[in-house]
Parts: structure tokens; C-alpha cells; sequence
């Protein structure tokens, strides 16, 4: 009986069928009119997309200031992240609460809730950065 009990279960397992990989996404984004993307020479470009897939942060300058911007991706709409003038390399928190950046020098995050920015580290050549599930960038 004891052998049946644990045979059972583990024959259902053998016929299961594993899930069929998902399908290829390819998209294409457009940088919403009037910004010139990116955050100068040294930073041609730097899209970040959040970890749900559904906004991006990227560098962009308007009137010759950079900043980063936010796009949602499901509607178009974009704004400016506020106090994030000459940020570049944006990178996103795992839960998509936060974005990092390099500005001024720093490695710096800003909470998006309440714009509340945090200087992590002091930078002498941004290079990129990324934000690990235990918090650790």
C-alpha cells in the first residue's frame, strides 16, 4: 500500500506535460515629441524598462536640460521625473518603486511616490549600475 500510495503521485508527474515557452515579443518605442534622447555624448541613450514591462525611464533632453522621464507604456503619457536634472544610466528598483541614476557625480535613487531622491555613492565615471532582488545595487 505504501508503495502504491508514493508510486501514484510520482507516475502523474512523469506524464505531465511541461509548459510551452512564451512567444517572442518585439516592440518598438517612440521618444515622445519635442525630447531629444539621451544624456550627451558620453550617454547616447539608456531606456530602462520597469520589471513589469510596463513603463520605461530614460534620459531625454527639452530646452537643453536633461532629465529623466517616465513613459507608461500601456498609454503613451510621459513626464519628467522631478529632481533628476543631468541624470543618465537609469536602472529600476526590483519592485519598480524606485529608479536609479547617475547625476552630478553620484549614484543616487529617487522613490517614485514621493520624488524623495537618496545619494548612494559617489561616482568618478558612471558606467551603469543594476538593483538586485536583495536590495543591493
Amino acid at each position: 500500500a505504501a508503495l502504491l500510495v508514493t508510486a501514484i503521485p510520482a507516475v502523474r508527474h512523469l506524464r505531465e506535460q511541461a509548459p510551452s515557452p512564451p512567444a517572442a515579443i518585439r516592440v518598438s518605442w517612440t521618444a515622445p515629441a519635442g525630447l531629444a534622447i539621451g544624456g550627451g555624448p558620453d550617454f547616447p541613450f539608456g531606456l530602462a524598462l520597469a520589471t513589469d514591462g510596463r513603463r520605461a525611464a530614460f534620459p531625454a533632453a527639452r530646452e537643453g536640460r536633461v532629465e529623466l522621464w517616465l513613459q507608461d507604456l500601456r498609454t503613451g503619457a510621459a513626464d519628467v521625473v522631478p529632481n533628476t536634472e543631468g541624470a543618465v544610466a537609469p536602472f529600476w528598483s526590483p519592485d519598480g518603486a524606485s529608479i536609479g541614476f547617475f547625476a552630478g557625480g553620484w549614484l543616487k535613487a529617487i522613490t517614485l511616490s514621493d520624488a524623495r531622491i537618496t545619494d548612494l555613492a559617489h561616482v568618478e565615471r558612471p558606467r551603469g549600475a543594476a538593483w538586485g532582488p536583495s536590495g543591493i545595487v
